[in-house]
């Protein structure tokens, strides 16, 4: 049985990031880090986390008809059949916490940069650019186990054609689809010794905190505060993963 503290972050991170739209993955691996756990059974909860969370998110938003096809294609071309591919990427303990570490810490920066600054980037409206960028981040949400939403949103934020509401939408479904597909590969190409039940109380929390994120939407200021300081915990603990496990890693190469 996990921890009530653990549970309510669970529970607490789910709620803000589903107001935004979002999953939490970053947030939960970064989490669930210090609990010594297995590499492939924090992919596993994680994946499941964003669908849950964001399976929520996308009935709502599909609802109000937020999403069309038409402007998001580019992004979900590559992304989807490349997180399926890196889900099926084998890593050791130690290479994975340190890639992980070193994830969590350019995405800590990416919250931050998109936390303030609302720019126009040119490049974005190119529709290969679109593709290729879709799928790098599709690639590095498998291999890792987030959905990438949290390296989509500032550049769909780039654009002046995409309102917030819309950013938040087409980065729900792009969270959703990439978890599906790489829990997929990573089922395909594992031995799946983890056993669902013993992270229900997390899967329970992280749907009542979804439920409740989907009720109310965070905006202005007070959404910049909140990923300005998700962004210092996942950065922090980010740090610690990549040079507790950079001689691992560098053991591993050299051996």
């Amino acid at each position: 049985m996990y921890e009530t503290g653990l549970i309510f972050l669970f529970f607490f991170t789910a709620m803000i990031y589903s107001s935004a739209g979002f999953g939490g993955g970053s947030t939960y691996l970064a989490l669930l880090s210090s609990s010594l756990v297995d590499g492939g059974f924090m992919r596993t909860v994680a994946y499941v986390c964003n669908m849950i969370v964001t399976g929520q998110s996308n009935v709502r938003f599909f609802r109000k008809s937020w999403v069309k096809w038409s402007e998001v294609w580019p992004y979900f071309l590559l992304s989807v059949p490349l997180a399926f591919l890196g889900g099926m990427v084998r890593l050791s303990q130690g290479f994975y916490l340190a890639f992980l570490g070193l994830v969590l810490i350019l995405a800590a920066f990416w919250m931050m940069l998109g936390a303030y600054q609302r720019r126009s980037w040119g490049m974005f409206d190119k529709k290969w650019v679109q593709i290729i960028t879709g799928g790098g981040i599709g690639f590095l949400s498998g291999v890792v186990g987030i959905g990438g939403g949290i390296f989509l949103a500032p550049l769909l934020h780039s654009s002046n054609d995409l309102s917030s509401e819309k950013v938040a939408a087409i980065s729900s479904n792009f969270i959703f689809l990439n978890a599906l597909a790489g829990a997929l590969g990573f089922y395909i190409n594992h031995s799946f010794s983890f056993l669902a039940y013993e992270a229900w109380p997390l899967f329970l929390a992280v749907f009542m905190g979804g439920m409740i994120g989907n009720l109310w939407t965070i905006k202005g200021r007070g959404r910049a505060w909140i990923k300005l300081l998700s962004a210092i915990l996942v950065g922090l603990i980010g740090l610690r993963l990549f040079v507790g496990n950079i001689m691992t890693v560098l053991t591993e190469l050299w051996s």
